[in-house]
């Protein structure tokens, strides 16, 4: 798995202060998948919705916005928590830092700039509405301001695994672009083994992500799935990480098990060996 030399960050295990960033940046994210949930084209999956990693600003972007030629993209930048507004065919670009703001002051601003960018009025932004994790900023109240040495871990993160979900979708037919879904704020792809026309909800698929952390681990890992769910019983042994099976199925390897590694190459090899094993496993199942 030649796309896992693409690892960058640096070894050694999450910090306690990634939890924190990881959940406010969450919550930031809802402001920007609103504004393609609110006005971009509605797509079957849901992908209207979806964010992007993009550098150099180290910020996840939403859809591009086209009203009447003017074209818009919202974005977040992770590593101090910024709502972005930019015109993608002029050096137009608003900035909001997010901490003392609220959830409605982000999407207030961001429609406001959208608006100026493009030109014309737009509907109020309303994000996608699914379970997110507990937190205040949910009820009302502001972001805070996370430790900027946790918001630069969080970025190296995203950063590192889109360099090698992207290298694996560029290598691998039937794979989806790379994406961060806000709902469980995962960057992924998705492997379709069925052809285009198959329907959605029976075609045979392989999903290769990483979570920065969530309600079933507190620290970032990787994963892969496979659709339909197989038969857990007859599943291969993995050289690393190990198979997750509370809640929902897949080869799981958590951050402490790779990236604790002597250096960013030993991590990357320890990672190619799982992703390699992971997703044949996976694609015998499937």
């Amino acid at each position: 798995m030649a796309a896992a030399a693409q690892w960058k960050v640096a070894a050694g295990a999450p910090s306690g202060a990634l939890g924190a960033a990881r959940v406010g940046a969450h919550w930031a994210a809802q402001i920007v998948a609103a504004a393609g949930w609110t006005l971009a084209t509605p797509r079957p999956d849901h992908s209207h919705g979806a964010l992007a990693w993009v550098e150099p600003d180290g910020a996840l972007l939403g859809v591009e916005l086209d009203r009447g030629g003017r074209t818009a993209r919202a974005g977040l930048r992770v590593r101090d928590l910024t709502l972005l507004a930019s015109s993608t065919d002029s050096d137009v670009r608003e900035e909001l830092p997010l901490a003392g703001q609220t959830l409605d002051t982000g999407l207030t601003w961001l429609g406001g700039a959208l608006t100026r960018i493009l030109g014309l009025d737009l509907p109020r932004l309303e994000r996608p509405r699914h379970e997110l994790p507990a937190d205040p900023i949910g009820d009302g109240a502001p972001f805070g301001r996370p430790e900027l040495a946790a918001l630069e871990e969080l970025a190296a993160w995203f950063s590192s695994a889109d360099r090698v979900l992207r290298a694996i979708a560029a290598s691998t037919p039937g794979a989806s672009p790379v994406r961060c879904w806000p709902h469980h704020f995962d960057i992924a792809t998705l492997i379709r083994l069925d052809g285009a026309d198959a329907p959605t909800e029976t075609a045979r698929s392989i999903g290769v992500g990483l979570s920065p952390g969530d309600g079933s681990y507190a620290e970032p890992y990787w994963y892969v799935t496979s659709w339909p769910t197989p038969a857990r019983g007859g599943t291969a042994q993995l050289p690393h990480g190990h198979w997750h099976t509370q809640g929902w199925f897949g080869a799981v390897l958590p951050a402490t098990s790779f990236a604790a590694s002597e250096s960013a190459a030993a991590a990357g090899a320890r990672l190619a060996t799982f992703l390699a094993a992971a997703i044949t496993a996976a694609s015998a199942v499937t």
